[in-house]
């Protein structure tokens, strides 16, 4: 008898147990759903010191975010990647999308998303992934550490709001949703500059952020001067000059136009104009540095500046020349065989193009460098200890 009171006892605890954690989940639903009604909520529960500067969006993103819009109404797809390199726009252009469905302002759509933003970060951990999340909806762990825990939370409460999307902003690794909590009909918005996350995360499509042309480059600078450029005398050699000063790039356009705010005289517009370089900006610079900096591999960073300077005087080079070349200068030398060095030197290849350092054209042969990373390259040498080591004495810098 003493047993089957234990029994029945043990039960009523677990009963208990369970009510206490759906009665907390319920709680943090409802918290949750009293939050979302401010438009950007998630985006200004970010830090002030940790919130992105967004560059200031045109009608140019609205090809873009209509696509995602018509993928979104795929009950096939479920997570999208928004792929570029850094400064062309990838987050301004998720938020511009985030906007929008937090409104509801998408024409011909009878489905209503709800939505968060989650600001991700270098380095990041599952637990700090969780806890990210988890502050985006309001829901509170009751400082419980344990991962797997904190998963079961996060997934019964996202697989009792409906239709979902979380976006994930500068994404720099991958991860396992389930491990997270992320449950599978939540739909997920990746933004990151590596193209091998998207790949392992299974992404059903993505989007690569292309950089501007000679006419939206234009749109772009004149949106953020602000003031008197289309009376400019000199508009057509104007134009074609922060054309290519800043190479299409929307943080390069933004950061000269701000240069330039505070040169009234038009007649030396055309002067500032030459001698500005938009990579000599801290931020413009950083940024893109930053992929070259995430490689943590001196070989792939070697190849990458040889590759600029072998491009310096080429628009273009074939992806078994460039292999050549590292081979050549013996950067890859650490294999036994000819055969294995260009297997390597695919492989490196792969991850300079999967990392924005290299672009691949549309034949698949070529390659190319963005000329804003070219003289990123270039600076870096300039500025290392790298230059006695890595640089011909036949190319000047």
């Amino acid at each position: 008898m003493p047993s089957v009171i234990a029994l029945v006892d043990s039960i009523l605890v677990s009963i208990s147990s369970f009510h206490n954690v759906l009665y907390d989940v319920r709680r943090m639903k409802r918290t949750a759903i009293l939050d979302e009604q401010s438009a950007m909520e998630s985006v200004s529960l970010q830090p002030e010191k940790k919130r992105r500067k967004v560059q200031p969006s045109l009608s140019i993103n609205l090809e873009y975010v209509n696509r995602i819009i018509g993928w979104l109404g795929n009950n096939e797809i479920s997570t999208i990647g928004i792929h570029g390199m850094g400064g062309i726009g990838k987050t301004t252009l998720a938020i511009e999308l985030y906007t929008r469905l937090s409104n509801h302002d998408i024409p011909s759509s009878d489905d209503n998303y709800a939505s968060a933003w989650v600001s991700v970060g270098i380095d990041f951990t599952v637990f700090q992934l969780q806890q990210k999340i988890a502050s985006a909806f309001g829901i509170d762990f009751q400082d419980d550490k344990d991962v797997i825990r904190r998963a079961s939370i996060l997934n019964a409460f996202l697989s009792g709001l409906g239709k979902y999307i979380l976006f994930l902003d500068d994404l720099w690794g991958d991860f396992r949703p389930e491990d997270v909590g992320i449950p599978r009909q939540c739909k997920l918005i990746l933004i990151s500059r590596l193209l091998d996350v998207f790949r392992i995360l299974r992404c059903q499509k993505i989007l690569k952020i292309e950089t501007r042309s000679e006419e939206e480059t234009w749109q772009v600078f004149q949106h953020c001067i602000g003031h008197g450029v289309s009376n400019l005398k000199e508009v057509p050699s104007c134009k074609k000059l922060v054309y290519h000063k800043c190479a299409g790039l929307p943080l390069a356009i933004i950061t000269l136009a701000n240069n330039m705010r505070g040169v009234v005289d038009a007649s030396r517009w055309r002067e500032f104009l030459e001698i500005m370089d938009p990579i000599q900006n801290i931020d413009v610079f950083s940024r893109l540095k930053l992929s070259y900096e995430r490689l943590n591999n001196i070989k792939l960073q070697r190849c990458f500046l040889y590759s600029a300077l072998y491009l310096k005087d080429k628009s273009l080079v074939s992806r078994e020349e460039l292999i050549r070349l590292w081979i050549g200068k013996r950067l890859i030398n650490d294999v036994p065989s000819l055969q294995a060095q260009f297997d390597m030197g695919h492989s490196i290849l792969n991850k300079l193009l999967n990392s924005c350092l290299l672009e691949t054209c549309q034949d698949n042969k070529n390659i190319k460098m963005h000329d804003l990373v070219r003289r990123l390259a270039i600076s870096i040498l300039r500025d290392s200890n790298m230059v006695k080591t890595c640089i011909p004495s036949k190319w000047e810098l």
